[in-house]
């Protein structure tokens, strides 16, 4: 009796075990559990997704993304793939939108059949880390930056900016003057940064900047990037023309 009961069980643990083996999925979705950072409150994010067939023939596959925290939504531009050789990769690239900054999960998963029933199916992720989208010009009146006295109705002179990338991701930038009071905005040079690193910092001049009359105005320098934008400036002087400076 015991060694009838133990082949018996001996007998379902190779059913198992060949089950198991059957089960295993012929499609891999990759990468998984991949980090990527994202800017906050953005649309039109994309993540980049392998999509394989593991089976000895063309399969077709009907895919579909989901999404969690940070990550507000998800969508495909087609979630059908057709007639995938065997042994081909294809690649998958969702659409995203985030929320306000923190973490989120953005998830592909792939099914041989339209009702994702059976063993062949699989997943794919990224963990996608949500922050705020920044850039910084400096200096900044509000905090003290005063150019010379310059004198009125004369020209010619220089302010000095610093436009830093304090996001984290790259990001490029169009550059514009602005001017009040008796200041007249010169040249911006550069008038765009491309592809400012995480972190990076650039030189930009207003060159040939002019004043008028005496009193005080305002020399603006601002940097709008694709999710965000700073302005710094200079307070001017101008003193009375033939007075001391």
């Amino acid at each position: 009796m015991l060694n009838r009961v133990a082949a018996h069980s001996c007998f379902v643990m190779l059913l198992l075990t060949a089950a198991s083996s059957g089960a295993q999925s012929q499609v891999a979705v990759t990468p998984d559990n991949e980090s990527v950072a994202a800017p906050s409150n953005a649309s039109g994010q994309t993540a980049f997704f392998w999509l394989r067939n593991l089976a000895p023939g063309p399969v077709t596959y009907y895919l579909s993304c989901s999404r969690s925290g940070a990550v507000t939504s998800c969508s495909l531009g087609t979630s059908t793939y057709p007639n995938v050789p065997s042994g081909a990769s294809v690649p998958v690239q969702p659409t995203f939108s985030t929320g306000l900054a923190g973490s989120g999960t953005l998830l592909l998963k792939a099914c041989d059949n339209p009702g994702c029933t059976g063993p062949n199916w699989d997943t794919g992720s990224f963990n996608v880390g949500v922050q705020d989208f920044m850039v910084s010009v400096t200096p900044d009146s509000a905090t003290g930056a005063v150019e010379p006295t310059r004198r009125a109705n004369t020209g010619g002179d220089t302010a000095v900016f610093t436009v830093r990338n304090a996001g984290v991701l790259l990001d490029s930038y169009s550059l514009t003057c602005a001017a009040t009071g008796s200041v007249v905005c010169g040249t911006v040079s550069p008038n765009t940064l491309t592809n400012l690193a995480p972190g990076a910092s650039a030189t930009v001049k207003v060159n040939n900047y002019s004043v008028g009359a005496a009193g005080t105005g305002t020399l603006r320098l601002t940097a709008t990037g694709t999710y965000s934008s700073d302005a710094g400036s200079y307070t001017v002087p101008v003193a009375t023309a033939g007075g001391p400076l």
